[in-house]
């Protein structure tokens, strides 16, 4: 009977033991689509963080290039500045030319007027 007894407990164990190892087996399926899981993020984030790293370096070459711009509108700029000085020169010389015409030629047309009437009572007075 001892026997008989020991036997059940021995099956009564293994069938415990049987589940316990299913548990685990389930448990450890797990774990391994965990670790796929973990081991494409961790190269995701690796990837990332190399694109992060290269961005100092996108950085660097785009504050050059904006610099080499900004140098390049400041030499524009004083060219134009330059330009429009010489620019302002010329259209006051216009200016002044034409207003210096017409001055000559409005007074020409007076004194033609003034000599005209002189002209005039003087030959009514019998002056030549």
């Amino acid at each position: 009977m001892d026997c008989e007894k020991c036997q059940k407990e021995h099956e009564y164990r293994l069938e415990n033991l049987d589940k316990k190892v299913e548990k685990f087996e389930e448990f450890l399926s797990e774990l391994k689509s965990k670790s796929v899981e973990i081991e494409a993020s961790t190269k995701s984030a690796h990837k990332r963080l190399g694109e992060i790293g290269e961005m100092p370096q996108a950085v660097l070459k785009m504050s050059f290039a904006v610099e080499s711009i900004a140098n390049e509108v400041k030499e524009l700029t004083q060219g134009m500045k330059e330009h429009q000085k010489d620019i302002g020169e010329r259209v006051t010389t216009l200016e002044k030319a034409p207003g210096k015409q017409a001055y000559d030629l409005q007074r020409k047309i007076i004194v033609a007027v003034i000599l005209t009437i002189v002209s005039f009572y003087l030959g009514k007075w019998g002056i030549r």
